[in-house]
């Protein structure tokens, strides 16, 4: 959080949508499950693969 508050992280994408959203932030826990075909989050393909390769798929 601290890159994203001082504009150096290094996904260009979710670093402007942190900017864009600025007062407007809310945050919430989900299990995977509840988010797994959820397309709007940014580099949700990426959780998809980090999670097969943590199960050993």
């Amino acid at each position: 959080m601290t890159q994203l508050d001082s504009g150096t992280y290094p996904h260009a994408l979710l670093q402007q949508a942190w900017n864009d959203q600025e007062g407007k932030r809310r945050f919430s826990f989900h299990t995977y499950k509840d988010i797994a075909g959820d397309t709007e989050i940014i580099n949700i393909e990426q959780l998809a693969q980090d999670r097969r390769q943590a199960q050993g798929s």
